[in-house]
């Protein structure tokens, strides 16, 4: 799951995910006042302004991987 809703940047594994343990991110806020809604993270909350995320996708061995980049805007 892909969201922007809790205006933090974070991720989880999926092992802290009671509603059927699949990896949430979290990738917020643009230009949002920042807010930590829930605990429950396996990386690490930042919580400011200026912050977006990206995707890659690799297709390995019939397997699909995805990685995730979280960035704030002055430190690309």
């Amino acid at each position: 799951l892909v969201s922007g809703d809790q205006h933090m940047m974070s991720f989880d594994n999926g092992d802290l995910n009671a509603y059927g343990g699949f990896p949430i991110f979290q990738c917020s806020s643009l230009n949002s006042n920042p807010s930590c809604k829930q605990n429950g993270w396996s990386g690490s909350v930042h919580m400011n302004r200026g912050q977006f995320c990206d995707f890659k996708f690799e297709k390995k061995n019939n397997k699909t991987c995805m990685h995730f980049n979280g960035y704030h805007f002055d430190k690309l």
